[in-house]
């Protein structure tokens, strides 16, 4: 009887497992196919040159992904298990103890000992981080969200300025409440990272439990990069705490009876995470696997937590075009988005040796995110 039942929970494990492949790579051939039909049709009209013979690689690459992300999709269909699981479902998770509540409390001053001391001295501001503080310090000063300089001439919402709005306004009213000083920049940054932890914290406490979710924002504390951005004035950490409030909406929409407007709620805040940063987009794609699994097995996600986001989304990115249009400059439009970080969006068997390199030379972050990903 205990044979049969470890043989049955095991090749339910395995199902479970072999979904998830499946619904990563789904996910991720999709995004790769989408964003190289995308480069095909913005890349010939942008005045770049490329090297002999990249446009039919490239051509061949999406379709290569199309017919991945096709065959994965499916895959996806065949093996997903029919599931009866009820909204009301919820696993028994561990008691919140007094060791869960310090390993939170660990967490916390772990990061705010980490991304608040010393912001004037460490680290050297760069030329990315000193041009969106330009555009705050002319939006506090001169009333114009743009670079440059008066004397010089200003360019209205510059194209390379990658931190939008929810960044750059902030920023500058922190300015013109206290100083021009880039330490008040860095601070509302820094803030905005133990904000990020907070809202992991919660995201994760419901479902896997408190000492797990202390556990979440330890390993995101220490993970590759994550003190560098919180501590400088770049858009990635503010964009995912907008993001994570978006789900974290969301998420309070799929338990509601009442779901507009913590659904709306949650649009809102991916769409500031969008106008933060762009490659926010790229969530879309994992959205769309979830859906998919989820109309597959569960059906737990009704329409209204998909309209209701998406018009959230949509609100707020056509309140910011708006501004644009209203206060930019006519014909200042430069290269797009695209064409500035199309290099993100092109994929080769080069990166393999290169990350694989990465891996071997940087064996303790390697095996951290080994212990993330378990």
């Amino acid at each position: 009887m205990n044979d049969d039942l470890r043989e049955r929970s095991f090749a339910e494990h395995f199902q479970r497992c072999l979904v998830a492949l499946i619904l990563a790579v789904l996910v991720c051939s999709f995004f790769s196919a989408i964003s190289s039909w995308l480069l095909l049709l913005v890349l010939p009209n942008s005045g770049i040159q490329e090297e002999r013979g990249f446009f039919v690689k490239l051509f061949v690459k999406a379709i290569l992904f199309t017919l991945l992300a096709a065959g994965s999709g499916f895959a996806l269909v065949r093996w997903v298990p029919r599931s009866t699981v009820s909204r009301e479902t919820r696993q028994d998770l561990p008691r919140e103890t007094a060791y869960s509540r310090v390993l939170f409390l660990l967490a916390i001053l772990l990061a705010a000992a980490l991304v608040l001391p010393n912001l004037a001295t460490y680290p050297w501001t760069g030329p990315d981080e000193l041009h969106h503080l330009i555009v705050s310090k002319n939006l506090a000063e001169n009333g114009a969200y743009a670079s440059g300089h008066p004397s010089t001439g200003l360019r209205r919402f510059d194209d390379y300025d990658s931190v939008g709005s929810p960044v750059i306004a902030p920023i500058a009213l922190a300015f013109r409440l206290t100083s021009t000083n880039f330490v008040a920049g860095r601070m509302l940054i820094a803030t905005s990272y133990l904000v990020l932890c907070l809202l992991i914290y919660y995201l994760v406490r419901p479902v896997r439990g408190s000492a797990a979710a202390a556990s979440a924002v330890i390993l995101t504390t220490m993970s590759f990069g994550s003190v560098y951005f919180a501590r400088t004035v770049y858009g990635e950490v503010p964009a995912m705490m907008f993001f994570m409030a978006g789900l974290f909406f969301w998420r309070a929409s799929l338990d509601s009876n009442r779901a507009t407007l913590p659904a709306v709620t949650a649009g809102i805040f991916i769409g500031l995470a969008v106008l933060t940063k762009s490659f926010i987009l790229v969530a879309a794609c994992a959205f769309l696997g979830v859906f998919l699994y989820d109309r597959l097995s569960a059906r737990a996600i009704g329409w209204k937590q998909v309209v209701w986001p998406a018009v959230g989304v949509v609100g707020v990115l056509a309140a910011w075009m708006g501004v644009e249009a209203l206060f930019g400059d006519a014909g200042g439009e430069g290269p797009s988005l695209i064409v500035y970080y199309r290099h993100y969006l092109m994929f080769g068997l080069d990166s393999f040796p290169r990350g694989l390199g990465w891996m071997a030379a940087q064996p303790v972050s390697f095996a951290l995110a080994l212990v993330a990903l378990a």
